[in-house]
């Protein structure tokens, strides 16, 4: 019974730490570029395990039991930069994801890639 315990506190540690959604804007020249990737762990290629908040991305807080990864909550995490960065707008939006099947198709991380050109106030 110990080690049922342990295994499930060892499988639940790893999906807490599994469970991404990060933002990074980077400058070269003229041109700001943000990009997000958020990911979601999935039993069954359905049943969506843990994913990345997107309401707090860049840090350790997940969402349990809901898939994130989506083009929408991408957008959200898009629309939130450019307010809180004082951009006015995005352009040449890019989205593409990615999946990988690990434990012989009976877990699946699926992650959403984003990109966009954010436009300064001139």
């Amino acid at each position: 019974m110990k080690r049922i315990i342990s295994l499930s506190l060892l499988i639940a540690l790893a999906f807490s730490l599994a469970g991404c959604c990060s933002v990074n804007i980077s400058h070269k020249g003229n041109v700001d570029l943000v990009t997000i990737e958020n990911s979601c762990w999935r039993l069954l290629n359905f049943v969506p395990l843990v994913s990345g908040n997107p309401d707090h991305p860049n840090s350790w807080k997940q969402s349990w039991f809901r898939n994130t990864a989506t083009l929408q909550d991408n957008v959200k995490i898009v629309d939130r930069t450019l307010t809180q960065g004082g951009y006015r707008d995005y352009a040449n939006l890019v989205s593409f994801r990615s999946e990988e099947k690990i434990l012989f198709f009976i877990v699946a991380r699926t992650t959403y890639h984003t990109s966009a050109e954010l436009i300064n106030h001139e």
